[in-house]
């Protein structure tokens, strides 16, 4: 195994590491491509989010000029060799992309390009994308040591789309939850609680694009204040037990009062009475 192996993932994880803790994920993914052309000497670097369809649905790149890449257009869906690794995400290695059998040729206004290398890139457990990269820039073609590299980054930059991943969902949340409490101030300095918290289960649907919200007091027993779409008060008759905060007295059970796979329950209010809003959730907030 190549000696300094080691040292280069280390350097390189840190750079990634680095990317996640301030940047978002487009900028992670960008450090990502950059880090493995930089890694085996490539030319260039691609790196192709598998969408839901199972097709390249966004494409981040390196080493094309600004002029190149307006001439090429639409980036790839995942055709040719690049295919390859959407129906087996098993690494692959070439000395001449052409005499693949799946080579299907470049189009107009693409760099030539014979060398070829790529590697999945799993995140927890799924695979999230491909890391291309195509031309050492030496004329050679990609050794062994080279795909070892590769994969060993891969496996490294999964962790840190994983982990980038999440800190952007719980960004959005907080932003989500900001944005409802912000709007339940505003309603309630003014017109009747029973307008204002209409006007809120109303809103809090329409933002977070959900089955379902209902505005709770929850004394000795649950009281239903207000509720829009589809909410089922049963699962509410039960007072919740004391926790840190009323609203994450909900938060064990939520998502089968709204009949979704997820909710958030927010305090509004407790200095008369503790209030709460709970808003179900079709989707995990992303931004």
């Amino acid at each position: 195994m190549d000696a300094n192996l080691g040292d280069d993932l280390t350097s390189l994880l840190a750079a990634i590491t680095a990317a996640t803790e301030d940047h978002d994920l487009p900028t992670v993914l960008q450090r990502i491509v950059e880090a493995g052309c930089t890694l085996v000497d490539a030319r260039y670097g691609a790196l192709g989010v598998i969408g839901d369809d199972g097709d390249l649905d966004q494409f981040v790149h390196t080493g094309f000029t600004p002029e190149q890449v307006q001439k090429l257009g639409a980036f790839p869906r995942g055709g040719g060799v690049l295919g390859v690794l959407l129906t087996d995400p098993q690494p692959v290695r070439l000395a001449d992309l052409s005499k693949h059998p799946h080579a299907g040729g470049f189009p107009k206004h693409h760099p030539v390009m014979t060398s070829f290398l790529g590697a999945p890139i799993r995140a927890r457990g799924a695979v999230f994308g491909n890391l291309y990269l195509t031309e050492k820039r030496d004329g050679s073609p990609f050794t062994a040591v080279d795909e070892t590299r590769i994969v060993a980054l891969s496996a490294l930059a999964g962790a840190a789309i994983a982990n980038t991943r999440q800190l952007e969902q719980l960004r959005e949340r907080e932003r989500w939850r900001d944005a409802v409490v912000e709007l339940a101030v505003g309603l309630l300095a003014g017109g009747t609680v029973a307008e204002a918290f209409a006007h809120i289960v109303a809103s809090a649907q329409t933002l977070f694009d959900g089955p379902g919200a209902c505005i709770v007091t929850p004394q000795a027993d649950v009281t239903v204040q207000a509720l829009c779409g589809q909410v089922d008060v049963t699962r509410l008759a039960v007072a919740p037990y004391a926790k840190a905060s009323h609203a994450q007295a909900f938060a064990d059970d939520s998502s089968s009062v709204f009949g979704s796979t997820d909710a958030l329950w927010i305090d509004l209010d407790d200095s008369t009475q503790p209030v709460v809003l709970g808003v179900g959730l079709t989707r995990t907030p992303t931004p």
